[in-house]
């Protein structure tokens, strides 16, 4: 596993500009989707420090119902916010998805020394729309319809409680959530490498599913403990710093919306390198995984 990692990291390293121009596309347009969150979550921030730097919580002596109603005007989120939310996320996987797939067809170029191209990287997708884009829409506009319920069940956020009596309907879609987490997970793994069979192998969707539960047979947790290590290598290294880079940009300037913008480039910077890399490792595991099965596959179209 740790072969496997170094491999991906090595195939990353030796054509990151490459990968990162390509990345820079999907991640410059995801960026822009979280603007407005970006601004309510600055103004919400704002509020937050507002209120517990200049309210006196003498005046709520003898009164905690006060004290609950102005603590949920604000901190709860309002309706428009969540809504907006739900929308630039579910925009976002569409983006997200189109991305990793231009990436995945560089780092299968990059694999076999052929040119890397930004030109070729979305052809490729463009020429699987069917199997990658079509998908990818589906995808985003159910996480949207998924999410609404929970926006619509929201309740107070300084007691608890559900509003407008919602409390059994917000526990359903909670435990609905976690089971559907799991689910996602695990065909995560099970597909890891669909993206890499439709460009490499030129496949639709669903045959292109079924090689890839194929592929991963008998190695799926090896393969979840590579993702989820890869994943946190990621995370920690990139959000570490942003988050530190974002709290002397605020504590310097006083300004909320100048911390969030520092934590939102941080991020996107990071991006640069962590979806390369994740998309390289995929294409290393798939290689392996295909000369493990005594395969010859199609070069790619």
């Amino acid at each position: 596993m740790g072969g496997t990692i170094s491999a991906g990291w090595a195939l990353t390293r030796a054509h990151l500009g490459d990968l990162a121009a390509i990345a820079a596309i999907p991640i410059g347009l995801w960026t822009l989707t979280l603007l407005p969150i970006w601004i309510a979550t600055t103004q919400m921030f704002d509020a937050w420090v507002t209120f517990f730097t200049e309210t006196d919580f003498s005046q709520y002596a003898g009164d905690p119902e006060a004290l609950r109603r102005d603590m949920d005007a604000v901190f709860q989120q309002s309706s428009v916010m969540s809504g907006t939310a739900a929308l630039a996320s579910g925009l976002g996987i569409v983006i997200g998805i189109v991305g990793a797939a231009a990436v995945t067809q560089a780092t299968l170029d990059a694999a076999r020394g052929r040119e890397i191209t930004t030109r070729r990287a979305f052809g490729a997708v463009a020429d699987h729309a069917a199997a990658i884009v079509g998908p990818a829409i589906v995808l985003g506009a159910a996480y949207v319809l998924a999410f609404i319920p929970f926006v619509l069940s929201g309740g107070s956020v300084a007691s608890g409680t559900s509003g407008n009596g919602a409390a059994g309907l917000y526990l359903a879609l909670s435990v609905l959530a976690w089971v559907l987490t799991i689910a996602v997970i695990y065909f995560m793994v099970r597909w890891a490498v669909a993206l890499q069979v439709i460009l490499a192998e030129d496949r639709s969707l669903g045959s292109a599913l079924t090689r890839a539960s194929v592929l991963t047979q008998g190695v799926r947790v090896r393969i979840a403990i590579v993702l989820l290590a890869a994943t946190f290598l990621v995370g920690f290294l990139v959000s570490i710093p942003t988050w530190i880079a974002a709290i002397i940009g605020w504590l310097a300037t006083g300004s909320v919306a100048v911390g969030m913008g520092v934590y939102l480039l941080g991020i996107a910077i990071g991006g640069l390198i962590g979806m390369p890399f994740l998309m390289a490792l995929l294409t290393v595991i798939y290689g392996r995984r295909v000369s493990a099965a005594g395969a010859s596959t199609p070069p790619p179209s």
